[in-house]
């Protein structure tokens, strides 16, 4: 996937649509990071990547944080805005190798060898670094190296 392409790809899985007028840059999308992203974004991810498992989200972002962002009509922290972003840049990026919403909730949620048997979920949400090891072996799937 095409850099610019997957910024798309993030800002409309986090629903920022308020960026348009700028161009959605690595630059405006990390301004909105550091910033905090509104809850409708942290709603809207993982009802996506979450269907069917009301708990799933949980493992995100804990629930006794949303219920607080909540009650306090907060936005997320830049911390759990940026892992919101490495989560939507991972569904982006297993769209474009799967091409089916179940096929990448279930690659997303299914520990593999590759990750030291961990989830893709649980290494892409835990630092840029984690993210970038997803990244990659999506790729390996996509041009077909040994995956």
């Amino acid at each position: 996937m095409k850099p610019q392409s997957t910024i798309l790809a993030v800002v409309n899985l986090l629903g920022l649509q308020d960026g348009a007028s700028h161009g959605y840059s690595r630059m405006w999308l990390r301004n909105q990071l550091s910033e905090g992203l509104p809850l409708s974004a942290y709603d809207r991810l993982t009802k996506k990547v979450c269907a069917g498992d009301p708990t799933g989200a949980h493992l995100i972002i804990s629930g006794t944080k949303i219920k607080r962002r909540r009650r306090d009509k907060k936005r997320l922290s830049p911390e759990d805005s940026q892992k919101l972003e490495r989560l939507a840049r991972a569904w982006a990026m297993a769209m474009d190798v799967y091409k089916s919403e179940r096929h990448v909730r279930h690659f997303l949620n299914t520990p593999h060898m590759m990750l030291h048997s961990e989830t893709p979920l649980s290494v892409a949400i835990s630092n840029d670094v984690g993210a970038h090891a997803v990244e990659n072996l999506l790729g390996r799937l996509k041009y077909g190296s040994a995956a």
